[in-house]
């Protein structure tokens, strides 16, 4: 087919569409045999998206398509259906000249995952294109077999990151306890994506023996790094609260930080009073992320600390990550927590007003009554802001008493109940409100 492309395009879709669903299965596969290159490709190509099984055969019979583009869209359709007939005609195509009907090939016989194609993957990690040995590590990874392991774990050593990365990845999916020790040793690699990736693998696999080396990371010059770092110990649990409780007197604020992360994710109750402790360090981020972690580990101890927070805290993140913790923590947080935040909607700082209405409107049915009380307060900022979190809310009791602000003496409170109204009634007829 000549001419423009776009317009080719166009057309093939628009016909397409003029089929029943079941009829569009059959043209695509009558497409597969058309003359024109381009309209094949697009046939294999939509083919993969739509899950039907008779396309497998069809699919099959494409692979010995003259055009690269064609076969190469053929198999990853093929991986996209899952079929196990496609094995064999796959796995010879692992032999292919072209690296791309390689890469292709490889990345299909994961996404099916039969363990036919495991000897032939590890074969694959010796292919001389960096490229192609990463998508084979990827799939043997996805496959789970345990035969990928050794392989795999030599593979660590080779000297081009992407192998290095894919080959890290598949261990952690196969949760190898062997690549614990070549892991560690990447931590210390100068590479900063490999290290992320040896840190996120450590904490699938739960490598125990890794935890002084990954909270070294909390030094990293990486902010990525430093993340993976905490969330693999947040993974490996309990071994590590201990060495991470220390870490929270650092003189080092990434440090700090890190460890508040990790003990966040661990959840562990014991460390609650040491993290509430957290709450008055000087520096605003590791405060913040102190709030995080104590509305993750919900221990009601740290109630009236983070109350404290969202009072007194000259930072807006801070309060309301500290409301928010609040929010996370129950029920029983929510009247005191309100009574703060509508005294909040006085201050003369627009954003302190801002952060105010934004955290009531995540306190829902509990807050809802309180709130509705709101919108009679003599102070119009409060009126305001109640306005604002009932529509964030969203409930449908809160209209009447909204529309009796729709005329109100002050413009802004105005305004802000003619939106809400909007936006609950939008909400409940399904559409979303963009403001």
């Amino acid at each position: 087919m000549s001419g423009n492309p776009k317009i080719f395009f166009v057309v093939f879709f628009v016909l397409l569409s003029s089929y029943s669903s079941a009829d569009r299965i059959s043209y695509l596969i009558t497409q597969l045999n058309d003359r024109d290159s381009d309209v094949r490709l697009e046939a294999a190509t939509e083919l993969g998206k739509k899950g039907d099984e008779r396309a497998v055969r069809p699919l099959i019979l494409l692979l010995g398509d003259k055009d690269w583009r064609v076969k190469g869209a053929a198999i990853h359709s093929l991986g996209q259906l899952k079929d196990a007939r496609a094995v064999k005609y796959i796995i010879d195509n692992l032999r292919n000249t072209d690296r791309y009907i390689r890469w292709e090939s490889a990345k299909a016989l994961g996404e099916i995952g039969d363990i036919r194609a495991v000897s032939p993957l590890v074969k694959l990690l010796s292919d001389k294109d960096w490229y192609v040995k990463g998508a084979a590590a990827y799939s043997l990874g996805q496959l789970g077999d345990k035969r990928g392991i050794k392989p795999l774990v030599k593979d660590l050593s080779n000297q081009n990151r992407y192998v290095v990365i894919e080959s890290s990845k598949a261990l952690a999916s196969l949760k190898s306890e062997d690549a614990v020790g070549p892991l560690k040793k990447l931590l210390s690699s100068d590479d900063g994506y490999i290290r992320e990736a040896a840190a996120y693998s450590l904490g699938e696999i739960g490598g125990d023996g890794a935890v002084n080396e990954l909270i070294s990371l909390f030094l990293d010059n990486s902010e990525d790094v430093r993340n993976a770092a905490a969330a693999a110990l947040g993974k490996i649990g309990k071994s590590a609260v201990n060495p991470l409780l220390k870490k929270l007197k650092s003189v080092y604020i990434n440090e700090r930080i890190s460890s508040l992360k990790a003990l966040g994710d661990i959840k562990d109750g014991k460390s609650a009073s040491y993290i509430i402790s957290a709450l008055n360090d000087g520096n605003e981020s590791v405060r913040e992320q102190a709030a995080i972690a104590l509305g993750k580990i919900k221990d009601k101890k740290s109630i009236e600390a983070l109350l404290e927070r969202v009072e007194k805290d000259k930072s807006g993140s801070v309060q309301v990550a500290s409301a928010d913790a609040l929010i996370d923590i129950g029920e029983s947080t929510v009247k005191p927590l309100v009574t703060v935040l509508l005294e909040k909607l006085k201050d003369d700082d627009p954003s302190v007003q801002s952060n105010a209405a934004q955290v009531l409107g995540k306190t829902g049915e509990v807050g809802l009554k309180l709130l509705i009380k709101a919108l009679k307060d003599p102070h119009a900022n409060v009126r305001w802001g109640a306005a604002k979190a009932l529509g964030d809310i969203g409930d449908s009791s809160a209209l009447a008493p909204l529309s009796d602000l729709t005329i109100d003496q002050n413009i802004r409170v105005r305004q802000e109940a003619v939106s809400a109204i909007e936006k609950i009634k939008q909400s409940s007829s399904g559409i979303k409100f963009i403001r």
